[in-house]
């Protein structure tokens, strides 16, 4: 499960987040995704500079994935294998997490948001965190695939290796103007 969590943005209004997924409607899918699977079931997201474990912390995750009894994994950490992105746009391959690009399904919980250059930053936006900054850098490669032309063409590439089965949308607080700092919109 790929909750939008990707950047240190912990604002509220209303005491819902503004920038992240909202921990209640992750919660709800996660509890859904135990009803009928007890295998095991990864929360995941590639947040910059600071760690998995601190914005779960910071977005007030870590009951829900406790009781859930999911495991939560760094999209930035290795080891990391190579995930062909078979009919490619922008790269034949990618440098991904072992554990991330070795999953049987993909939910992505996207935040409703404006993006700069996408227009709107939802579900397959979403799967942008996916790319390791160790890897691709932060900002200087990693730019480069999110540079206007590319972006486009990676998201492409990033769907065709995760193939999410199921795409949501938090609604419950939006962002206007811009993907992180923008302000909210309800």
């Amino acid at each position: 499960m790929k909750p939008n969590l990707g950047y240190p943005d912990a604002r509220r209004h209303e005491g819902r987040l503004i920038a992240r997924t909202e921990p209640c409607v992750a919660g709800a899918v996660l509890r859904m995704i135990r009803e009928v699977n007890k295998n095991e079931v990864i929360v995941t997201d590639g947040p910059y500079p600071h760690g998995i474990s601190r914005v779960v912390k910071d977005a007030g995750y870590e009951r829900i994935i406790k009781k859930c009894e999911a495991k939560l994994v760094d999209a930035n950490e290795g080891p990391y294998v190579d995930a062909c992105s078979g009919r490619w746009n922008n790269f034949p391959r990618y440098c991904l997490n072992r554990e991330i690009a070795g999953a049987d399904a993909v939910v992505s919980i996207a935040k409703l948001k404006v993006h700069l250059l996408t227009g709107v930053s939802l579900c397959v936006k979403n799967l942008f965190e996916f790319p390791p900054v160790p890897i691709y850098g932060y900002w200087n490669a990693r730019w480069y695939l999110h540079y206007p032309i590319r972006l486009p063409r990676c998201l492409v590439d990033l769907t065709s290796i995760f193939k999410p089965c199921l795409n949501l949308i938090d609604g419950m607080v939006g962002e206007n103007v811009q993907e992180w700092q923008g302000p909210r919109r309800k």
